[in-house]
């Protein structure tokens, strides 16, 4: 297991280089049961994550695919 301690090491090393990086801490979480420890606040925080980066990724690639489709 890691402890929290590194985890907020790697973190700031990543928002270092990257500052989309986001530390969301789950006090009573454990290694496998923070998804059921940290309740709505952790499929909250899983949804923004997806809502943020997935679908932007599908902007992207529904734009080139109709760019490839106009552009043959």
């Amino acid at each position: 297991m890691v402890p929290p301690s590194h985890m907020q090491m790697l973190y700031a090393k990543a928002a270092a280089r990257n500052n989309q990086c986001k530390f969301v801490e789950f006090p009573s979480g454990m290694h496998m049961d923070t998804w059921l420890s940290g309740g709505d606040h952790y499929w909250r925080t899983i949804q923004q994550f997806l809502d943020q980066h997935v679908s932007e990724k599908r902007e992207t690639e529904a734009s080139s695919n109709y760019t490839d489709f106009e552009g043959r």
